[in-house]
């Protein structure tokens, strides 16, 4: 170490401090009163710049940690999305009832009385179900919210977009008419995004529920 080879060099037995805490205390007997002085100025500089460097590290730190969390939560979406599972504030909403959605294992036609359940009792009897929920394949990104359209016709409405396995696509869940497509059919989505209609694994496991069904 550079202090060790200054007093050899010097001669001066004086064994170097394992801290900072210890050069404030252990101060030098061959310095003088004004040098002390220096000497602890000295350090507690190099304190103050150890600290700065300290906080520095956390809140890089930190950064990291909130790209770390926004990395987690990308993928998670994208699993979401890829495996079909409608997301609140997206395909959950007001707007869309739940079979609509395509959430009918998540419901029961003969369990007490719940908000809705005559609403959806009727939707299923009177086959009132003017929407679904369908996976959309697309050529490029698009903005949740913009029409989907089928033969110059808005037939519904594109609710989440997010990038594809294969980095160049992109996967999205969207709200068509019933009777306006089906699987396989081309899509617009926007102006000029293009998309297939796909089958998503999650709604795909879910199954219609008769009057005598039960969960």
């Amino acid at each position: 170490m550079l202090w060790g080879k200054l007093l050899k060099e010097f001669k001066l037995g004086w064994v170097f401090p394992r801290g900072c805490a210890e050069m404030l205390i252990q101060q030098p007997d061959f310095l003088c009163c004004k040098k002390k002085k220096i000497w602890t100025l000295a350090i507690m500089a190099i304190l103050w710049a150890i600290w700065g460097e300290r906080n520095r590290r956390i809140f890089e730190y930190v950064v990291s940690l909130e790209e770390v969390w926004d990395r987690i939560k990308f993928w998670v979406a994208l699993w979401l999305k890829s495996d079909g599972r409608p997301a609140p504030h997206r395909e959950l909403t007001n707007e869309f009832n739940v079979l609509e959605a395509g959430l009918w294992n998540s419901i029961s036609l003969n369990k007490g009385c719940y908000k809705g359940q005559e609403t959806i009792s009727r939707l299923i009897t009177y086959d009132g179900i003017k929407q679904r929920l369908w996976g959309i394949s697309l050529s490029s990104a698009a903005e949740p919210g913009s029409p989907v359209i089928v033969d110059g016709k808005k037939v519904g409405k594109l609710t989440s977009c997010v990038p594809g396995g294969n980095g160049s696509q992109y996967v999205g869940l969207g709200y068509i008419k019933r009777r306006a497509a089906s699987k396989g059919d081309t899509v617009i989505v926007g102006e000029t995004v293009t998309g297939t209609l796909v089958e998503v694994p999650y709604l795909a496991r879910q199954h219609p529920l008769s009057n005598s069904s039960s969960s």
